[in-house]
């Protein structure tokens, strides 16, 4: 039988790419002790606490918000279903025809199959850049939500959606 070696190949990193490291001696009882309290805190901390201290922290990740896009179009927010019939056949098969309208950020609207709509959608990841809360039972609250959002798209663009259509 012929011996099998595991050799790693040894990479070669350019002097002008190394980065100088920072080393730092501490006695292992301390380092212990550090570990042992922040995994306490980790174990302890609820998950309002750390929103909480991650918002109050300004290097914290931008917030991805994710839209609904349909042939190329943003969908800005849609009706109720237009018809939405479920119902069992006198055979005991369920049947659905369901129909939805969406409205799209060029002011255009289309009404289609809601099962279309499912299978046919794209998502688009857009950066939250500004947030409106409004308060329930105000015109503002019940046309958008709870929240207006204006988001940046990838390539730059803006758009206001409310929090009743963020998916």
């Amino acid at each position: 039988m012929e011996e099998i070696k595991n050799e790693v190949p040894e990479v070669k990193i350019p002097e002008s790419e190394k980065k100088p490291v920072e080393i730092v001696q501490i006695p292992k009882d301390k380092l212990d002790a550090v570990l042992s309290r922040l995994e306490r805190l980790e174990s302890a901390a609820s998950k309002a606490g750390l929103s909480k201290y991650d918002a109050t922290r300004k290097h914290i990740k931008e917030k991805i918000i994710s839209l609904k896009t349909l042939d190329g179009k943003v969908i800005i927010n849609w009706d109720n279903m237009v018809k939405n019939i479920v119902e069992k056949n006198d055979r005991g098969y369920w049947s659905e025809e369901q129909t939805v309208k969406l409205n799209f950020e060029d002011g255009t609207s289309d009404t289609m199959p809601y099962v279309v709509f499912s299978r046919r959608y794209e998502h688009l990841s857009c950066v939250l850049e500004k947030q409106i809360k409004y308060e329930e039972g105000s015109e503002e609250f019940d046309k958008y939500g709870e929240y207006l959002f204006t988001l940046k798209s990838v390539d730059g663009k803006k758009y206001e959606v409310g929090s009743k259509f963020v998916n």
